[in-house]
């Protein structure tokens, strides 16, 4: 995540992945969800990486 300070990285997560298909969106909607109810940036990303971890587990958008 890159700040007007400095770049922040976030730590990938070691999960099996399935199909990646629907990555992307999931981890943009989650962030857009995130960052309405007010996180920050850092925290937000972080949250939504996980839900895009979620989202490859199985087959399928």
């Amino acid at each position: 995540v890159s700040l007007v300070d400095a770049p922040r990285d976030l730590p990938a997560r070691n999960e099996p992945i399935e199909d990646t298909i629907g990555a992307g969106d999931a981890f943009c909607g989650a962030l857009s969800t995130y960052l309405s109810a007010g996180l920050s940036l850092t925290e937000a990303a972080g949250k939504a990486c996980g839900v895009a971890s979620m989202s490859v587990r199985r087959r399928g958008a």
